[in-house]
């Protein structure tokens, strides 16, 4: 998996926020670098859930809302998060097997409701599109799981996104 492009809205202090990642064959990786509680690991977080949705969230990667709160404590906020990612997939054609480069657009969105100091994701939802010259295929949901498994398995995400001190103490 390759990430492209992600998009935040409203996800915790990721109120409109778009990033892109590197591209370039010779200077493959994105460091993201910034002041503490800016949104690093948020964004790392967002990404997360993107993916694999609420239940992948834990308290080690910070399971909290940040919903605007009325006076009362209580809030609604509609969430979204927009991943694009490229993946490289076998195929096979007449007994010829390739690499065939793929893009895909995955969109996770919620709403969070915050009542009584605690707070839940409701209608949450996901979709996922194969990005083509001639527009975009809507990917049938039964097969959402099985693309970003083959992408990226679950197993794998906590590698895959991490932060500097995580890098530190693998590198150590």
């Amino acid at each position: 998996m390759k990430l492209i492009r992600a998009k935040f809205s409203n996800f915790r202090l990721l109120k409109d926020l778009e990033l892109n990642f590197s591209t370039d064959k010779d200077r493959r990786l994105t460091v993201i670098r910034a002041a503490n509680e800016t949104g690093k690991t948020t964004t790392l977080t967002a990404l997360i859930w993107a993916l694999y949705g609420s239940k992948s969230i834990n308290r080690k990667n910070g399971f909290y809302s940040a919903t605007a709160l009325d006076s009362n404590g209580n809030g609604e906020v509609d969430i979204e998060v927009e991943v694009e990612f490229l993946t490289e997939e076998a195929v096979e054609d007449k007994g010829k097997a390739s690499l065939e480069q793929k893009h895909y657009r995955l969109i996770r969105r919620c709403t969070e409701v915050v009542k009584n100091n605690s707070f839940q994701r409701i209608r949450e939802v996901r979709s996922l599109f194969l990005v083509r010259p001639t527009g975009d295929d809507r990917i049938i949901d039964s097969d959402v799981n099985n693309i970003i498994e083959k992408a990226l398995p679950k197993n794998l995400k906590d590698i895959y996104f991490t932060d500097g001190d995580s890098a530190m103490s693998f590198i150590e």
